[in-house]
């Protein structure tokens, strides 16, 4: 299928020195930990960055019944390194995991942890020929922490076979300001932001990068927001040695194309990069709309926001949908623009020190 690409970047380059970032070192090997992020009603995880199958051929997905999350555990089990045994006999789950073992029963509140008896509020059932387990007794009883983030249904489970893991982003990387605004920490590339409460609360996949074959100094990526069409997101990388905030653009494709046209107004991104980022060394925004000619009333957008300090690269992008309307592509049809704009970006400071990288 033949696309039309329609760039627009303007360059809004300033520069106030050569201050770099201040980043804390961990105290903890990650290395160690292990990661897994899971989404209620949907049959994928991020196991340390890497997509993959919850219930590998089965597109079973993670359900909340009766305020518990109920999903298939065995591979998330197998990917934390222990292992799964199903007795049909006895309809019975025996889980081991570092020398932890837990006991389930099909349909029964009871429970052994390592031959201690237990009560489940919610039992293990069979729903549509999959053995559903409840995640979060599961996870305590295995020294598995587990972060909800209820506002966006998302399940964020960290483990370590030394019983400690302390990355930044287990759940202490935000707050609430107001009662419709939070602010996010990010402890990898010591900034701060705010989003709308009505988002939900943003959270940390880690080892993206490295998962994805792409070499990352911080190795994680940040999901601020996310529905069925919109995504925003931050993400840091790293300037090669001698590399020039310009160079980096074009090295990673950031540069003006053919077929661009005025309809792509980013105008207002100047007033938030001069007037808010006066530390940054220099900053730039980006935009991109594909075209396909099967639909041409409307286009994929990537808006990008573009800061450099140092050797660091922040990258906040808004991913979604344009619409073509009277002759040319308008932004402001482009869903959550406005929030992005002046209740995101706007924002946006460097803090020095917010925490160790993850």
């Amino acid at each position: 299928m033949k696309k039309a690409t329609l760039i627009l970047q303007i360059f809004l380059i300033v520069f106030f020195g050569t201050a770099s970032i201040s980043l804390a070192e961990s105290n903890q090997d990650d290395g160690e930990i292990t990661q897994i992020v899971l989404k209620v009603n949907n049959p994928e995880m991020y196991v340390d960055g890497e997509l993959k199958e919850i219930d590998p051929g089965k597109d079973t997905v993670p359900i909340v019944r009766g305020g518990n999350t109920l999903l298939p555990v065995s591979s998330i089990i197998k990917e934390l390194g222990g292992n799964t045994a199903w007795s049909s006999k006895e309809n019975k789950l025996t889980i081991n995991l570092n020398e932890r073992s837990v006991v389930l029963w099909l349909d029964q509140k009871k429970a052994m942890v390592n031959s201690v008896s237990k009560t489940l509020s919610t039992a293990p059932t069979v729903i549509e020929g999959r053995t559903m387990v409840p995640l979060r007794f599961l996870s305590e009883q295995l020294g598995i922490k587990i972060v909800w983030h209820g506002s966006n249904q998302v399940i964020s489970l960290f483990y370590s076979k030394s019983g400690v893991t302390g990355l930044w982003f287990e759940g202490n990387h935000f707050e609430k300001v107001s009662n419709t605004v939070g602010r996010y920490h990010d402890g990898g590339a010591t900034y701060s932001i705010e989003y709308p409460l009505a988002w939900g609360n943003p959270y940390v996949i880690d080892k993206f990068y490295s998962a994805n074959s792409t070499n990352n100094l911080y190795d994680y990526h940040t999901v601020f927001y996310s529905d069925y069409k919109t995504t925003i997101t931050g993400d840091v990388f790293e300037l090669e040695p001698n590399e020039t905030p310009k160079q980096f653009m074009e090295r990673t494709g950031r540069t003006v194309g053919e077929g661009y046209n005025s309809s792509g107004i980013v105008y207002s991104y100047a007033d938030v990069i001069n007037g808010k980022i006066q530390d940054a060394d220099a900053s730039y925004t980006f935009l991109k709309i594909d075209v396909a000619d099967s639909n041409p009333t409307q286009g994929n957008v990537m808006e990008e926001f573009i800061l450099f300090k140092g050797y660091s690269v922040i990258i906040l992008k808004l991913e979604s949908i344009a619409y073509y309307q009277k002759g040319e592509f308008d932004i402001n049809t482009i869903p959550k623009q406005n929030e992005f704009i002046d209740k995101f970006l706007k924002s946006f400071k460097f803090e020095e020190g917010a925490g160790a990288a993850g």
